[in-house]
Parts: C-alpha cells; sequence; structure tokens
C-alpha cells in the first residue's frame, strides 16, 4: 500500500511537467558539414560548421534542453541577448589572396550582440553580464570589454535573426560591440568550445579537433558562435521561436610545412598530417541529422585528392566544384591530397574590395590614421566604415579628409545632412572615439579618409604591461553592400544567403615610449643618482 502510495504521489508531482512537455514539444535538430578548399598560394582552407536549432514556442524560454548546450541557452535566456556574433581569431586572413571567408574575424577577440528592448541603463548592464558569462564560459579576458571600450553601432551591423519584442517592453533593441585586439587564443578557448558540441570531440568531424597544438600551428586560425533567432508569428508577436546557434572554425594550412615535397614541386599529404597521427578518418556524428563533406577544386589550381567514398553529387561556386560526401556511423571517411607548386603572385587574381589602414607622424602631436578603400571593380560599391578609436588617442574630426584618387571629396556628401553616418567624440577615461560612415564609392578608384590625433598624457598606472611595445589600437571595420561581383571571391558552397561581407584592417599599435621613458627618469633614475 505504502509502495502504490508513493508512486501515485510521484505520478501527481511529475504530471504537470508532462503536461507541459505535450502542450510544447521539444524539437531540436543538429547538422554538421566540414569544407576543404584549396587555395591558389598551396595552402588548404578548412572550415568546420555546427548549426543546432532548436524549435519550441515561446512557453519553452529555454527551460529543457536535448542536443542545444544548456550553458548557452542559460546566458542567453538570462542577459536578454536576442543573438551575438563572439569570434576568437588568431592570424591575418589575406584578403588578396585567399579571397573572402564566410565569417571572418578581427585578431584577438570580438562580440558584438543585440538584446531586448530597455533603456541605455539596461542594456548596458546586460552586456556586461553577457561578456562576463561567456568569458568565464571560454576562459577569455572578456571583461576587459568595459564601457570605454564598448561602442554602439547604429548601421554597420546587420542582425542573421529577427528581433521581436516580449510583452511588456519598451525602449530600443540595443546593439553593442567590442574588440581585445591583445587577447590570446589558445586551447583553454578550444576546450570549452568543443563541449557546447552534442557529440564533443569524440565522434563526427569534430573528432578532428582531438589534438589543439596541431590546429595552432596554422596560417590562420578562427573560431566562432554564433546566436540568433527566428520569429513565426504576425507583427512583433512572437508566437513561436526557433534559435539558431553555429559553431565555426576555419583553419588555413600550410601543407608544405606538414609533408614532404618531390621533386617536381608536388606536395602530398593526408588528415593525419593535418590534424595529428591518430586522425586517419572521421565518421557521422550519431546525434545528427545530416553530416556532410565538401572537396573543392580550384579552377586554377591542379590540385587532386582521393577518398574512401565516392561522391553522391557536385555542387560549384564561382570558385570551383565541390564534390559532397554524406558521411556514415558505420564507414571511415579518409582523404588524402596532392597539391601543385603555388601559383606565382603576378598571375595571383586579386579580391576587387580590400581596405588597408596605418598611422602617420611621431610624437605627441602631428600624428594621424589614414584608411584606403580599393575598389578594382569596374562598377561602384556600396560601403559602410566603422572605426574605433580609443580615448588615449584623441582625434580632431574638424580635420577629416576625404579623397577619391587623390581628390578632395566635399564634406557634406561624406557627413551630410541626408547622409548616413554617426560620429561620437571620445572621452577621457569613459568613451571611445567613433566614425561610422556610409558611402559609394566608384569603380576603380581609391577611397581614402584620414584624420589627426593627438595622444593623451596618461597616468603611470594606466600603462599596460610591457609599455614598451606600445598600446593596441583595434581594427577598423568595412562592410561591403551584397555585389555580385563581390561574391565571386567568397569561399561559400552550402549557404546561398546574401548577407553582407566585414571585412577587418590590422590592429595598429600606438606608442607612448617617450612618456614611460620620461616617468622612468623622473620618479626612478634621478631619485637614485641624487640620493
Amino acid at each position: 500500500l505504502r509502495v502504490s502510495q508513493m508512486w501515485l504521489t510521484l505520478l501527481l508531482l511529475v504530471s504537470p511537467g508532462l503536461s507541459f512537455l505535450l502542450d510544447d514539444p521539444l524539437e531540436e535538430s543538429l547538422s554538421e558539414e566540414l569544407t576543404f578548399t584549396p587555395l591558389v598560394d598551396a595552402k588548404l582552407l578548412t572550415q568546420f560548421r555546427f548549426t543546432t536549432v532548436r524549435n519550441a514556442t515561446s512557453k519553452g524560454e529555454f527551460s529543457n534542453f536535448n542536443l542545444f548546450p544548456k550553458t548557452v541557452g542559460q546566458i542567453v535566456s538570462q542577459y536578454g541577448a536576442q543573438e551575438f556574433h563572439l569570434t576568437f581569431t588568431q592570424g591575418r586572413w589575406n584578403t588578396d589572396h585567399w579571397g573572402y571567408p564566410v565569417r571572418s574575424g578581427p585578431s584577438g577577440v570580438e562580440l558584438w550582440a543585440w538584446f531586448d528592448k530597455g533603456t541605455e541603463e539596461e542594456i548596458n548592464e546586460k552586456w556586461l553580464g553577457l561578456q562576463r558569462a561567456l568569458g568565464g564560459l571560454f576562459s577569455a579576458s572578456l571583461n576587459f570589454m568595459d564601457m570605454t571600450n564598448t561602442l554602439e553601432p547604429g548601421f554597420a551591423f546587420s542582425p542573421e535573426g529577427d528581433l521581436h519584442s516580449r510583452v511588456g517592453e519598451t525602449g530600443n533593441h540595443g546593439v553593442r560591440y567590442a574588440v581585445l585586439p591583445r587577447e590570446s587564443v589558445c586551447t583553454e578557448n578550444l576546450t570549452p568550445y568543443l563541449r557546447q558540441l552534442p557529440c564533443r570531440q569524440y565522434n563526427g568531424i569534430a573528432r578532428l579537433l582531438q589534438h589543439p597544438t596541431d590546429l595552432y600551428r596554422t596560417e590562420y586560425h578562427s573560431m566562432g558562435m554564433h546566436y540568433y533567432t527566428k520569429c513565426f508569428g504576425q507583427g512583433d508577436d512572437c508566437q513561436k521561436r526557433q534559435s539558431v546557434l553555429t559553431q565555426t572554425l576555419t583553419l588555413v594550412f600550410n601543407p608544405s610545412s606538414r609533408s614532404s615535397t618531390d621533386a617536381s614541386g608536388f606536395t602530398t599529404f593526408k588528415l593525419e598530417s593535418l590534424f595529428g597521427k591518430n586522425q586517419s578518418g572521421v565518421t557521422a556524428c550519431p546525434l545528427s541529422s545530416s553530416s556532410t563533406i565538401l572537396v573543392g577544386q580550384h579552377p586554377e589550381f591542379d590540385s587532386r585528392w582521393k577518398s574512401s567514398y565516392d561522391p553522391e553529387d557536385t555542387v560549384g561556386n564561382y570558385l570551383g566544384q565541390y564534390s559532397l560526401f554524406q558521411l556514415l556511423q558505420d564507414k571511415l571517411f579518409t582523404l588524402a591530397f596532392q597539391f601543385p607548386p603555388a601559383i606565382p603572385i603576378e598571375n595571383m587574381k586579386l579580391a576587387p574590395v580590400h581596405i588597408d589602414r596605418y598611422l602617420t607622424g611621431h610624437g605627441k602631436k602631428g600624428s594621424g590614421i589614414v584608411t584606403h578603400i580599393f575598389n578594382n571593380l569596374d562598377s561602384p560599391i556600396q560601403i559602410i566604415f566603422l572605426q574605433k578609436v580609443p580615448w588615449y588617442l584623441r582625434v580632431y574630426y574638424h580635420t577629416i579628409k576625404a579623397t577619391v584618387n587623390q581628390e578632395a571629396v566635399p564634406i557634406h556628401e561624406l557627413l551630410g545632412p541626408e547622409k548616413a553616418y554617426q560620429l561620437v567624440p571620445g572621452k577621457d577615461r569613459e568613451r571611445s572615439s567613433t566614425l561610422e560612415v556610409e558611402y559609394t564609392v566608384p569603380g576603380n578608384s581609391v577611397f581614402t579618409i584620414e584624420m589627426e590625433v593627438e595622444r593623451a598624457f596618461l597616468h603611470w598606472t594606466e600603462y599596460p604591461p610591457d609599455p614598451n611595445k606600445g598600446f593596441d589600437i583595434g581594427p577598423a571595420v568595412l562592410k561591403i553592400a551584397p555585389h555580385a561581383e563581390v561574391y565571386k571571391h567568397q569561399h561559400t558552397v552550402s549557404t546561398n544567403e546574401e548577407r553582407p561581407i566585414y571585412l577587418y584592417t590590422t590592429g595598429l599599435m600606438g606608442s607612448f615610449c617617450f612618456l614611460f621613458l620620461f616617468l622612468f627618469f623622473v620618479f626612478v633614475l634621478f631619485p637614485f643618482l641624487f640620493s
């Protein structure tokens, strides 16, 4: 009798949860994709893509989890993040010779996010909470993305998902952006990244990522996590929501440094030479609904490959043809390549649009920042340029000059009342300077923006470690509107979405050594000599 009463009590306690699950079914799916693309300079571009989709009504609110990582769901739910993009990048993407990646990021760590509607103070509080939570999750120093290092872009970034409103919300959807160019990327960031995958690194294509030391000896390494939501409803009422989490990993290998080259200059290598001795092949993840591998063939680079699978289909883009393979759980996929020598630099086709930035002058005064945007197309392109200058570099906005092929551009065509722009002056120890402009660059031209800056006098406690190396100045961002000719140079196969392309300049290094030496002589050397 007691046993029957116990089971009856347990059934009564569990029944509300069962009815909740019946009324609000949880649907989740996982797909994994791996793409190999030979590059014309005899490098190998490798792109991992893991996509977890969660379908649930608004009542779900991340209360139950199956494939979707619980930690990420709890973070976005607690801090009201409707979309965020986090990237850890090591190295520099060579746009001139490699074209445009599907997703890119600047060197260091980059984070930008949209939040639920609210006041500026509420959004700032959510932003600080989000980056601290993600920093704790990925063992990164994201807490240095304080408000002095944070921007509020107006139109440089486009949301991939649908920004919806909740009942009772007022205000605007706030977007925040920050970058840490000095942050190093290491295995401490990769380990929690793999833990968010349903099969982790033990099965599926993520099995190739079991040896991190081989991944960080590449020409380029970029690891990203991208979360956004899709709404299905009428108007602002989000009756059903689809949460999408995409984890990406982009690697550029130099096979000649890991394999032998014969007398004719051909390099032969296998997967184990790239990802480790024990990584001879992969199988499908048992929890994934789709496990796909794409092997590319560049039309101007006569590379060859051999696999244990037979291709099921052939897909292509402007950069070549790709053989498509669907992985099985009971059959090992192996792959071997043979690369010819690299194409001479003079015969490579450069990317049609690229950007360059550098510092001018020296000393406390007379310095400046110059940016060149190159458009090698015959047609004009629409661009948005975003530049953040830290507060310790004071920008004189009245000195802004713009030229096209060294011919002056009237300032009203760049910062006029009918133009989309944002100009926010910096404030010492509180806010960075922001310049965000939209412009149409004519074909076969060079668009140049330059401005004068002044180095601020810093307290001796405000210098970073190793001040002799200088201060890091974050990269500028160039957003290219969808353009057919530009997409011909992008390494994308499976997705046909016409997303904007983001390019990043290299970070700058501002020198403040003369101030540090002055402080050293005044407070250390002189008292020692005259004591």
